[in-house]
């Protein structure tokens, strides 16, 4: 949504913060500081209210406009994100944001929906048919696991978050295509 004339679903906003979220941890960020959480719930998943919210505001506010169900950055919108993306807590998301973003001119956006679905605690979560909290460190070891093994098969890692996302969630689908093996396991 940085760029004036891309519309995006509030469940794509939230996709891509989930994913950017994750390109941090595999980066060897903790969660904390991110700074929201996120849910796996029924309807929308992975979902944080914090986000949701943030989106609101921002369309209170005439930054981001929304039409017939999907939002775009207004001129006074990508203004502002200019200004605050010089803030170092933010600088610091966008990376990630650039990575998890980036993956959707890889893979439709979709297909990255369909292979966040299959990381290994919102596949916990949506088999239990429950709202829980995502990326709580008793959840992650199955991320830790495929981001060790996707480190590997890089070579080491990789700068441009957009790879070992494209990467990651390319490994998901194909072990789901392959019989479901995605949750366990290694790349």
């Amino acid at each position: 949504m940085g760029e004036q004339g891309v519309s995006v679903t509030s469940s794509e906003v939230q996709l891509f913060c989930y994913l950017a979220c994750l390109l941090g941890l595999y980066d060897g960020r903790p969660v904390a500081d991110w700074g929201y959480d996120f849910a796996a719930t029924p309807s929308i998943t992975p979902f944080s209210t914090a986000c949701s919210d943030s989106l609101e505001a921002l369309a209170l506010r005439r930054f981001v406009v929304e039409k017939e169900g999907a939002f775009s950055i207004s001129h006074d919108g990508k203004r502002e994100l200019d200004r605050w993306g010089r803030l170092s807590l933010l600088s610091a998301r966008a990376m990630y944001l650039r990575g998890s973003t980036g993956a959707a001119t890889a893979i439709p956006v979709a297909a990255l929906g369909n292979g966040v679905a299959l990381d290994p605690q919102i596949v916990r979560a949506t088999r239990l048919r429950d709202s829980r909290p995502l990326l709580e460190e008793v959840g992650l070891s199955g991320v830790y696991e495929q981001f060790q093994a996707l480190e590997s098969a890089l070579g080491g890692k990789i700068r441009d978050f957009m790879v070992p996302a494209v990467v990651w969630l390319s490994y998901l689908l194909q072990q789901e295509e392959q019989g479901g093996r995605s949750a366990e396991g290694g790349l």
